[in-house]
């Protein structure tokens, strides 16, 4: 399967992650997985709900509309990989990942982004 990397250099708390589709096509992602590890480990993560399966996220109804889609709970991750599962037409994703490097999880698991 079709899959996009970010290295984030050094592992970040990621606590959200935004996603939008072509700014002119009518292509975009309507679902996607997410797969991490930290810096030093060679396993790969499934980002998973709170039954341990993998969590399947809802992304665009449209091209041009931002979505929002909260971690909780967060990760603490150096890579990053999107997996698109369902999409319109030839599947086209921008995305953000939002961190906050200075930040551990076990102080931010009370907070919400």
């Amino acid at each position: 399967s079709s899959w996009i990397e970010v290295n984030l250099g050094t592992n970040k708390f990621i606590g959200s992650i935004v996603t939008l589709g072509h700014n002119s096509l009518y292509r975009y992602v309507k679902t996607f997985s997410l797969q991490y590890r930290s810096d030093g480990s060679d396993t790969w993560e499934n980002y998973t709900d709170c039954n341990g399966n993998t969590k399947i996220f809802l992304a665009n109804s449209s091209p041009l509309q931002l979505i929002l889609n909260e971690l909780k709970p967060g990760i603490e991750a150096r890579y990053v990989r999107l997996y698109p599962l369902t999409g319109e037409s030839i599947f086209t994703v921008r995305w953000e990942l939002l961190s906050c490097s200075n930040c551990k999880i076990s102080t931010l698991t009370a907070h919400t982004f």
